[in-house]
């Protein structure tokens, strides 16, 4: 089964007023046949002979199954990024589609946000579900870790995720009877 997702962004005026009862979007579904179309709806505008307005649309695609719970300028997320910490390990979870291609850096910061050793980078793909199962340094003074997408010579094309480093005790069961 594929696990395709289409991504359209723009930008909401909070104080506008928009067309069917104040939706934004539109979705309509054809009985049993196999059609679905979507639409972005503008805000309502009165112009005067001359005058334009104009509303950016960005469509992004990657391979990430549904529902994605959140989107980036640069990543659909499946499941929401986890880091925890424990046994002196940190891991990092969750599933994204990312919406071009580069290297995921995963950068651990202090308390004053200066990064910590060398980023850990895993290479992705569009065309690829990107399935976190990432254990990264442990470093006692790290605080946060960044997620972002970045292209094939590091610069940086948007962040997906900032992480609290919280603690985590493993706890240890009691020995049997």
């Amino acid at each position: 089964m594929r696990e395709d997702a289409s991504v359209q962004r723009f930008t909401v005026g909070k104080l506008a007023t928009y067309p069917e009862q104040d939706s934004t979007v539109f979705l309509e579904v054809a009985g049993d046949q196999s059609y679905m179309q979507t639409g972005v709806c503008g805000p309502t505008r009165s112009l005067r002979p001359g005058e334009s307005y104009d509303l950016t649309l960005d469509w992004y695609a990657t391979r990430v199954g549904g529902p994605v719970v959140s989107t980036s300028e640069v990543a659909a997320i499946q499941t929401p990024l986890k880091v925890e910490r424990a046994d002196s390990k940190t891991k990092l979870t969750g599933t994204l589609g990312v919406f071009m291609p580069g290297n995921l850096a995963f950068t651990l910061q202090n308390a004053d946000g200066k990064t910590i050793g060398q980023p850990t980078t895993l290479k992705v793909t569009p065309a690829e579900v990107v399935k976190l199962e990432q254990t990264l340094p442990a470093e006692a003074e790290a605080k946060t870790l960044v997620v972002e997408l970045q292209n094939a010579s590091g610069t940086p094309l948007g962040e997906i995720a900032k992480l609290s480093l919280a603690v985590t005790i493993a706890s240890t069961p009691p020995p049997a009877k």
